[in-house]
């Protein structure tokens, strides 16, 4: 598996880089909304790629905001590292 960091705004990423999973990195505060944002961005940008958002921090069920980003194009929401390791490795077997 290839990956590669890539600090950038929303707007910094060019459509055509093929990238299969793009992962989101969201800090408090307002984690939610701007994770938000980013994938609704992101998912115009690149409809082909696998959205993860992290939303680092957060506390209690995921539920809602899974629900809200997931209505903006993101695949999946996570909160630890080991999760978001196990989401990126989804996409890698597909």
């Amino acid at each position: 598996m290839l990956a590669r960091a890539v600090p950038a705004r929303v707007t910094d990423i060019e459509t055509q880089n093929d990238c299969s999973t793009i992962v989101v990195s969201a800090a408090p505060p307002q984690s939610a909304s701007h994770a938000a944002d980013a994938g609704r961005r992101l998912r115009g940008r690149c409809p082909e790629a696998r959205i993860i958002v992290v939303l680092w921090a957060a506390e209690g069920d995921l539920a809602r905001p899974r629900e809200r980003l997931g209505h903006l194009g993101v695949d999946a929401v996570v909160a630890r590292v080991a999760d978001a390791i196990e989401e990126i490795q989804k996409g890698g077997s597909d």
